[in-house]
């Protein structure tokens, strides 16, 4: 997948799974996804450093990007607070962690924009916040005081305001955004529980009628039973963290909750995902004006991820050429494939991989289905074992679109796409995709 402009001045950054329309004019907005650097951290000395203040993560968007909305990775404790930098150049997000029980390599994210005007930070000193005419992305973490013995919940309220309710030193924080930037803007919520025994949970929200992710927010209950005690201090921790908080695909956002000891759940806690979804205003009129004959014209087959070999010698060619022969043999498994099933996270898929180039995909979460098809689809980062019965691989499209499948002895498998990886691994079912493909 290629990396946004932006992202050409950045020490280290992807794009995912937040595509722009690529029919939009230059002027229209564009959202894209930042990644910054995993940090290896480890846990404090001793049991009462755990949940102790730690590093500070950062994330920019590049000169011209404005910061929509901050996520993260691999965090082995809560982020307390999240602290947007709007100026440009420069801007980006800060977060400021806590140490984790365990070794972990947290890397933060960014939800930029580009063509959407300078944003502006409304903060006040209670629990809700207002944009006024303006649109509300909240801020999902502001407090100097990360041990939380209460519910929190931190969402929009409507489009224009923000709720953050999480117990002491909280304020509630929103990222102002000009209304013009985007268009059918709507909140949407999924909801999940804790598994008995399971140390983390996994919440995914889907954007329905081309819309994408541009802002999320959550809600967790108290987990008495699986509270967390500073060692030497009155610290408590019993509402569960947000340990991740990634795109789940082309049009959902994703929230991993571990619980605050991070032991198996006692108890079937639910946690809530929102997310805040929009089509870019101007590419709204630009892909209704696409000509269809235009789009039929950019019609190829689907292709296989091919990296360069020839100069590379011993090991490392051999490596490439593996890699490419694992895309290669993917591919052939996928042409005219149709596979129904439901990923990990609960959501239900129906897609079909057409050897003409169309991948047409239906994904249905919380009640609603989202349809797209997409052009010209290719297999990225395939991983193949035991004479082509176990692999992983990534299929995206020319509109950003990117999907995880896979196979375990002999079965197929649907999953979400992460960072070029596969996660949220569910069964599924194969049949022929060709009378699919024929009305596509």
């Amino acid at each position: 997948m290629k990396p946004h402009p932006a992202c050409a001045r950045l020490a280290v950054c992807a794009l995912v799974a937040l595509p722009a329309f690529a029919a939009a004019p230059a002027t229209a907005a564009t959202v894209y996804v930042v990644k910054g650097p995993a940090v290896r951290v480890l846990p404090g000395p001793g049991p009462a450093d755990v949940y102790d203040s730690g590093d500070d993560l950062e994330v920019g968007c590049g000169r011209g990007g404005a910061p929509l909305a901050a996520g993260w990775t691999g965090v082995g404790g809560p982020v307390a607070r999240v602290r947007p930098q709007l100026s440009d150049p420069g801007a980006s997000f800060v977060l400021e962690t806590r140490r984790p029980i365990a070794r972990s390599a947290p890397r933060a994210l960014a939800i930029c924009a580009r063509g959407a005007g300078t944003p502006t930070l409304a903060e006040g000193g209670g629990q809700k916040v207002s944009c006024g005419a303006k649109l509300a992305l909240g801020v999902a973490a502001n407090t100097t005081w990360p041990y939380v013995e209460v519910a929190v919940t931190a969402q929009p309220v409507g489009i224009h305001g923000w709720q953050l309710k999480a117990g002491i030193q909280t304020r509630a924080a929103a990222i102002c955004v000009a209304p013009r930037a985007f268009a059918k803007t709507k909140t949407v919520s999924a909801t999940r529980a804790f598994a008995p025994g399971a140390a983390s949970a996994t919440v995914t929200a889907r954007c329905d009628g081309g819309r994408r992710p541009i802002g999320w927010g959550y809600a967790a209950p108290t987990m008495d039973d699986n509270g967390w005690s500073s060692a030497d201090t009155a610290s408590k921790l019993t509402v569960p963290f947000v340990a991740a908080s990634q795109p789940a695909g082309v049009s959902g956002w994703s929230l991993t909750f571990r619980t605050p000891d991070q032991r198996g759940a006692r108890t079937a806690a639910k946690v809530t995902a929102y997310v805040t979804c929009a089509v870019p205003a101007a590419s709204a009129s630009a892909s209704a004006a696409t000509a269809p004959s235009a789009r039929a014209a950019a019609l190829r087959k689907p292709t296989a991820e091919v990296e360069r070999c020839a100069k590379l010698k011993g090991s490392a060619k051999r490596a490439c050429s593996a890699r490419n022969a694992a895309n290669r043999a993917v591919l052939k498994k996928l042409l005219d494939t149709r596979l129904v099933g439901a990923r990990g996270d609960g959501a239900e898929v129906d897609w079909s991989f057409c050897r003409s180039g169309r991948l047409v995909t239906a994904v249905t979460s919380g009640g609603s289905t989202g349809r797209s098809t997409s052009n010209n689809w290719q297999v990225e980062n395939a991983k193949v074992g035991q004479g082509g019965k176990w692999f992983d691989a990534i299929v995206t499209s020319r509109d950003g679109t990117a999907i995880a499948v896979a196979m375990r002895g002999g079965r197929w498998k649907v999953g979400i796409e992460s960072f070029d990886e596969v996660s949220e691994l569910g069964d599924a079912v194969r049949s022929s995709a060709k009378e699919t493909c024929a009305a596509a």
